[in-house]
């Protein structure tokens, strides 16, 4: 394989684990490698942020190697309950994800991959179904840091790089100020769920009561991740009208989420004081849940 071959020049790679002094003033016009001690999702991609922010991509070209404990990736203009790639483009420079597995449990990863929710309709862009495949299917000797340095040698020979590979501490605040919060940023509800592109959902779940069962028809639009409007059709015999429009209204509004859409149902059925009206509404409730 060309990984093999590659590998034989690999002596030539220094790992340097200290930055220099003078900061970053010092990365070259040419080439610079820098690889992740951690495998936090969170703290690498806020370094790939932090560069984009920091360095001058128009004349640099950096090479970022990381690996993640699990985790999903996805782009700023995707919807996190529909699917899951990633990119940035800025106004003069950009950069892009590539993932490459080498020994990943792909049942999981296809499991993971797969939205359970039904009747999105969305104008994120969506993600392109490919077969994936793990590189040790190819070459069982092969492990993640022979990938690694295979790959920062041949980017250095590309880029004329020097031949040294800097490892650094994307929690280290000190060398790169900043990063904590755009970790923290990357970690909160209103960046990953927040930012999502407005969508809907139309759809009819089942209700199985007693020995009767009821379609229920629920149409919501979402708008920055909280639920802009919501309409809930159920039969009045069921449920009355009232006790269905008190739960719209206090939908909206809302964060399209479990845990605050269980509060919303809380605060309501501790109002209620019929016990029949109760169960039912709660059943109402834990379906509505299911969405989410």
């Amino acid at each position: 394989m060309i990984i093999r071959s590659s590998l034989k020049k690999c002596s030539q790679l220094h790992y340097v684990l200290k930055i220099p002094t003078a900061g970053f003033q010092w990365v070259p016009k040419g080439g610079v490698i820098f690889q992740s001690l951690s495998q936090d999702v969170y703290q690498n991609l806020a370094f790939e942020d932090w560069i984009h922010d920091t360095l001058d991509l128009e004349n640099q070209h950096i090479l970022f190697l990381w690996r993640n404990s699990s985790a999903v990736v996805i782009g700023r203009h995707q919807n996190p309950w529909q699917e899951c790639t990633a990119a940035k483009l800025g106004r003069t420079a950009a950069y892009h994800h590539c993932t490459l597995l080498c020994n990943t449990d792909k049942s999981i990863l296809s499991s993971v991959l797969k939205s359970p929710y039904n009747g999105i309709k969305s104008n994120a862009t969506p993600s392109i179904p490919a077969l994936v495949k793990n590189l040790q299917e190819e070459d069982p000797t092969l492990t993640c840091e022979m990938l690694l340095e295979a790959i920062a040698e041949q980017y250095a020979a590309h880029y004329h790089a020097d031949n040294r590979i800097y490892v650094i501490n994307p929690a280290n605040e000190g060398e790169f100020p900043g990063i904590s919060n755009k970790a923290r940023e990357l970690q909160a509800w209103d960046w990953i769920y927040g930012k999502t592109p407005k969508f809907s959902i139309s759809t009819c779940l089942n209700i199985a009561d007693e020995q009767s069962c009821l379609d229920v028809k629920i149409n919501m639009d979402i708008k920055n991740g909280k639920i802009e409007t919501c309409n809930i059709g159920v039969s009045e015999h069921w449920l009355p009208l009232m006790m269905c429009d008190k739960l719209k209204d206090s939908l909206i509004g809302s964060k399209f989420c479990p845990s605050e859409t269980m509060a919303v149902a809380n605060a309501l059925l501790s109002t209620c004081t019929d016990y029949r009206l109760y169960r039912k509404w709660n059943l109402l409730c834990e379906k509505v849940l299911t969405l989410m």
